[in-house]
């Protein structure tokens, strides 16, 4: 569930989210047992009913952090597409607007 609902927000179609569960869901099970069992066991064992649910809920946000941290988002490698290029070329004529406004640029502070 964690990794398709990452995968589709973060623009993945679904061939590749069923990519990404096949090649992670071993390993992310494997954690999760070996995460949560002892968790269940010493919250049965020691902590009273009235309480268990706070205690799966706090665990719950730990677990999720480290999915996070272990998995995190994959920087896609897209090439420049013509708005980002001419946002770019914007930033530029400002940034050359204000170097012409406050009287010279980099090249003036070294005379």
């Amino acid at each position: 569930m964690y990794h398709a609902a990452m995968g589709y927000m973060q623009g993945q179609d679904t061939t590749q989210v069923i990519d990404k569960i096949n090649s992670v869901l071993w390993e992310t099970q494997k954690a999760q047992w070996v995460f949560w069992i002892p968790i269940q066991l010493l919250n049965f064992q020691f902590v009273p009913v009235r309480h268990q649910l706070n205690v799966v809920l706090i665990t719950s946000v730990v677990w999720t952090a480290m999915l996070s941290a272990w998995y995190p988002p994959e920087v896609a490698t897209e090439e420049k597409t013509p708005s980002t290029v001419s946002e770019q070329n914007q930033l530029k004529r400002r940034l050359s607007l204000i170097t012409q406004q406050s009287g010279g640029g980099p090249a003036d502070a070294t005379k």
